[in-house]
């Protein structure tokens, strides 16, 4: 392996390795944005200066054992380190590229947790704990949203589902699970900074800088009280319980790693959107003339026509907030659409211009088929064309 330097920027050097596949374009990629990246985690941990004259070397490569990426913690003498997948094979580039800067973000998340902790002696968020890589996940995830969700790049809601479909669903709010590669433990920390941020409103740089070594003990210092696990974990276990109603076990499959918020009153809503949206215009065959004048200062003259469909749909969308797993049904007519992608006829009338009375439409039922694009829960759009 030989590794090459690409270029340097104000906090990094940034290299690549010349054996795997894609790296050079992965460390152009990051050149662009670890800046700026860099000061946003800055200012969400409060903590400054830390590499002025004390760069930190990214490299886009292999990390090794299987990791998506890794890094050694913070050091004061220019040896920071982290390296990052190259995302080979994976297309198109764009999303390789925003691949590299999400794993970044979780590896530098940690590099300044490991130098919040060296300048206060204590440790609060553990970069190799379950708290700690909760909150890489969390960051990683409000940084590249898209990215995160990208089923390329291997994350998305299996980084809770270990944990919420699981036995028991244990209490990892109040213990700090010490090793960060279990996703059951960090899973339920990665959900509960959502429930703290989501569900009860408080802002990402309030919960870092209250960050304790124990979730339980940050949410008590942003309450005021104690108390977390048993609201968060009451909360969830009566959206989305463990057993129906038999005794057997649920298994859930989320879209979206936040499952909040969650509300059983008025503050629940179901936002509807409708747009039509339109499309090139298909010859179907068929027209003639006409022997018309048009409009009023128009000559009577012979006018061609033919028939066109014009190609357009209707698509709305629905999204649901504050419910706990919800289950959209779209209904077109009173006909029920079923999920995925069939044809339905539905009944409707129609007003149309008849050549015996022009200006003065004449009202029919016609029977309409409809070919439908829904998801069947959670965010859902229906897609009718007509």
């Amino acid at each position: 392996m030989t590794t090459h330097t690409l270029g340097n920027s104000a906090h990094f050097v940034y290299q690549w390795d010349d054996t795997v596949n894609g790296s050079q374009q992965r460390a152009a990629a990051l050149q662009v944005t670890c800046e700026g990246d860099l000061g946003t985690l800055e200012s969400l941990f409060q903590e400054f200066n830390g590499f002025d004259n004390n760069p930190v070397t990214v490299i886009a490569g292999d990390p090794g054992s299987g990791n998506l990426a890794v890094n050694h913690g913070y050091h004061s003498d220019g040896s920071t380190a982290i390296t990052v997948t190259a995302w080979s094979g994976v297309n198109p580039a764009a999303t390789a590229d925003a691949g590299a800067r999400l794993e970044f973000v979780a590896e530098m998340c940690e590099v300044v947790m490991d130098l919040r902790n060296q300048r206060r002696g204590s440790t609060s968020w553990q970069p190799r704990g379950s708290n700690g890589e909760g909150l890489s996940q969390f960051l990683a995830e409000m940084f590249y949203r898209s990215a995160y969700y990208d089923p390329q790049l291997q994350h998305g809601p299996r980084r809770i589902t270990g944990w919420l479909n699981g036995s028991g669903r244990p209490d990892w709010v109040t213990t700090t699970d010490p090793h960060d590669g279990n996703n059951v433990t960090y899973g339920c920390d990665f959900l509960f900074l959502h429930f703290l941020h989501t569900q009860k409103g408080h802002s990402v740089q309030d919960i870092i800088t209250n960050g304790a070594d124990t979730l339980e003990a940050t949410y008590t210092a942003l309450e005021g009280h104690g108390g977390g696990w048993a609201e968060f974990s009451g909360l969830l276990n009566r959206f989305y319980p463990v057993t129906d109603a038999a005794g057997h076990a649920i298994t859930y499959a989320p879209t979206r790693c936040n499952l909040f918020p969650l509300y059983d009153d008025s503050r629940r809503s179901a936002n509807i959107e409708c747009a039509e949206v339109g499309g090139p215009e298909i010859p179907l065959g068929g027209g003639g003339t006409v022997h018309i004048s048009p409009a009023v200062l128009c000559p009577v003259a012979d006018y061609t026509w033919q028939w066109v469909d014009p190609n357009t749909h209707l698509e709305l969308s629905v999204r649901p907030a504050g419910f706990g797993n919800p289950v959209v049904t779209w209904l077109v007519n009173s006909v029920t659409v079923p999920a995925g992608s069939p044809t339905i006829t539905v009944t409707g009338s129609v007003a149309a211009d008849v050549a015996a009375a022009p200006g003065h439409p004449t009202a029919s039922t016609q029977n309409f088929r409809l070919s439908t694009a829904t998801a069947a829960s959670g965010e859902s759009t229906g897609r009718w064309r007509r």
